[in-house]
C-alpha cells in the first residue's frame, strides 16, 4: 500500500481514470494520479476581502471558502458548488463562470447527482436544496439545463414536509430515483419518483433510521450509513421487492407500503453494524462500501451561538475520532480502515471533524480522502494506492 499526502489540495471529482479535479488557494488544477503531477486550469474569481480571508485556514473553515463538491460532465466541463452558487468550469477553455445562484440562506449543495440509467427520469445533473430551514419552508429539486446554462426547478416539497435534501440517487434495478431527506420527525424520510418528478411518493417516513446522506443501490435494495447525531448510528440494508397484490389484500399489508399500478414495493430492514458516529460521506469499492463518521455537536441549541461554540458531542457521536469504515458487502463484515482525531476548534463554527471520500465511478483502484477539522489531516488530500 502506498500513501501520498498533498497539503492544501482538496479533491473535488474524478475526470477520468487517470485524472481528478482539485482546488488549492483559489485555483483549480488537474491532478494526474499515475504521474502525481498538477496542471493549472484557472483561478476562481472572488472579491479582494475573500482572497485575504482565504490565506488563513481557520477563516476558510469559518466562512466556508473552499468549494464543497463538484461533478464532471461531458465536453471537458464540471459544475462546482461554492459560495452560494454553482460555477461552470470549462477545463479546455480554462475559465470558470457563475451560472446559478442558490436560494437565500443556502451556501452549498451536499452533493450533485447524475441520473443516466433510468427510463422514467430524464438524464442529467440534479441537486436538492440543502440549508437549515428550521421552519420547513418549501424545498426544491433542480436539474441542470444545458441549453439555458443554468438549473431549473423540477419539483418542490410543500411547506412543512421536510427541512432539506441529503441525497438524490438513481436505482437502475427498480427504474426509479430515490430522495433522502432530513432532519427530524417526519422530515427524516425516504421518497421516490417513477414519473420524472411529476410526483414524489413517501416510502419510509419519520425515523432517524431513515436519515442518510450517502446511499448505495444494490440488487437487494438500499444500503447506507445513518446520519443521526442524537441517536445510535448504523449501517443499514433495506431489502426491496415488487409483488403483485389484489385490492382485497391491501388491508393486511403494512401501512408504510404503497400500492402503485397493481404493484407493491415490499420492505424488510436490517441493521448490519453499529458505528460510532453519524455519517455524511462515502464511496463504493470492489470489496464493498466506504463511509466515514463525523464528529459533530449536540444540535439541541439549533443554529445559535451555543451550538456554534459547543464542545459537547451529540449522543450519537461516540468518539472524538472520525473513522473511515469499509463494509464488506459479500462477507457482511465491517473494518476500520483509518481514524483521525478532531482538532481543538469548535465543531459548529469551524466545521465538523470528518473525512470526505471522493467517489470513484471509474474504479481506478485508488482511495482518495480529504480531512476537515481533524488534527493530522485537516486540509490535506490523501491518495492511497
Amino acid at each position: 500500500m502506498k500513501i501520498d499526502i498533498y497539503k492544501g489540495y482538496k479533491p473535488l471529482c474524478y475526470i477520468n481514470k487517470e485524472e481528478i479535479l482539485v482546488f488549492k488557494q483559489m485555483k483549480f488544477y488537474i491532478f494526474n494520479l499515475s504521474k502525481s503531477e498538477f496542471k493549472y486550469i484557472c483561478t476562481l474569481p472572488v472579491k479582494f476581502i475573500k482572497k485575504l480571508l482565504w490565506k488563513v485556514r481557520i477563516c476558510q473553515r469559518i466562512f466556508r471558502l473552499v468549494p464543497r463538491t463538484a461533478i464532471y460532465m461531458e465536453d471537458n466541463k464540471a459544475l462546482v458548488s461554492f459560495n452560494g452558487g454553482v460555477y461552470l468550469l470549462d477545463i479546455e477553455a480554462k475559465n470558470i463562470v457563475k451560472v446559478h445562484q442558490f436560494r437565500e440562506g443556502m451556501s452549498n449543495v451536499l452533493s450533485f447527482s447524475k441520473i443516466s440509467k433510468t427510463r422514467n427520469v430524464d438524464k442529467g445533473i440534479y441537486y436538492g436544496d440543502y440549508f437549515g430551514n428550521f421552519h420547513k419552508d418549501g424545498v426544491g429539486i433542480y436539474k441542470y439545463d444545458e441549453d439555458l446554462g443554468s438549473f431549473k426547478k423540477v419539483f418542490e416539497f410543500l411547506k412543512g414536509e421536510i427541512n432539506h435534501i441529503h441525497q438524490i440517487v438513481e436505482d437502475k434495478y427498480r427504474d426509479l430515483v430515490w430522495i433522502f431527506t432530513g432532519d427530524s420527525g417526519e422530515a427524516a424520510s425516504i421518497w421516490y419518483t417513477k414519473d420524472n418528478f411529476k410526483s414524489v411518493t413517501k416510502f419510509l417516513v419519520g425515523s432517524q433510521l431513515y436519515r442518510a446522506c450517502k446511499v448505495f443501490v444494490v440488487e437487494e435494495g438500499l444500503i447506507y450509513a445513518t446520519d443521526a447525531p442524537l441517536e445510535q448510528n448504523y449501517i443499514r440494508l433495506i431489502k426491496i421487492k415488487n409483488e403483485e397484490i389484489s385490492d382485497e389484500n391491501l388491508a393486511d399489508i403494512n401501512a408504510e407500503l404503497k400500492k402503485e399500478n397493481e404493484r407493491l414495493i415490499a420492505v424488510s430492514e436490517e441493521n448490519l453494524a453499529k458505528i460510532d458516529g453519524a455519517s455524511i460521506y462515502g464511496g463504493a469499492e470492489k470489496e464493498g462500501f466506504l463511509w466515514s463518521t463525523t464528529v459533530e455537536p449536540d444540535d439541541i441549541y439549533g443554529s445559535n451561538l451555543f451550538y456554534l461554540l459547543s464542545y459537547k458531542r451529540g449522543p450519537g457521536i461516540k468518539s472524538w475520532n472520525s473513522y473511515v469504515l469499509l463494509y464488506e458487502y459479500n462477507n457482511r463484515a465491517l473494518r476500520v480502515i483509518n481514524s483521525y482525531k478532531k482538532d481543538i476548534y469548535p465543531m459548529g463554527l469551524c466545521q465538523f471533524g470528518s473525512v470526505m471520500i471522493l467517489e470513484d465511478e471509474f474504479e481506478c483502484g485508488k482511495r482518495i480522502l480529504y480531512g476537515i477539522g481533524l488534527g493530522k489531516i485537516d486540509n490535506k488530500m490523501i491518495v492511497i494506492s
